[in-house]
């Protein structure tokens, strides 16, 4: 006589070993740094895009900052270009209005942006002078 279906012993070992796998993986997927690195590479690709668009329209670009988002607006529009939400628990540093010239070169000194979430985790974004290249270590 066969008996259609499983013992309690197989199902327990499969349950111990989805356990496991979801123990290992779990924490990759839910990595603060990667999450706060990921936001800083995207900030910086802004930063970026804002220099190229002063340069290659030859008009100035401004990069805000709100408590939702950075934006990103040419020189005597009313409406941004392109936004950047905040991601929950990621924290910006303040700072003023990041504007490039229509060369597309930072306006002011070379600055140095922090992106913080409360466990430590951190990018950090320093924008060059000369170029208004932003770049992204940690």
């Amino acid at each position: 006589m066969t008996r259609a279906g499983f013992t309690l012993v197989e199902l327990l070992i499969t349950i111990g070993i989805l356990a496991l796998v979801l123990a290992l993986a779990v924490p990759r997927f839910a990595n603060p740094s990667r999450d706060t690195a990921a936001f800083g590479l995207q900030l910086a690709a802004l930063l970026n895009d804002a220099a190229s668009m002063a340069k290659n329209q030859q008009t100035g670009t401004c990069v805000t900052l709100d408590s939702t988002q950075y934006a990103l607006t040419r020189t005597g529009a009313s409406t941004p270009d392109q936004t950047l939400a905040i991601p929950a628990g990621v924290t910006p540093q303040a700072h003023p209005p990041i504007c490039y010239d229509a060369f597309g070169r930072l306006i002011g000194a070379a600055r140095t942006l922090r992106v913080t979430r409360p466990d430590g985790a951190d990018a950090v974004i320093t924008i060059d002078a000369d170029y208004g290249n932003a770049h992204i270590s940690r």
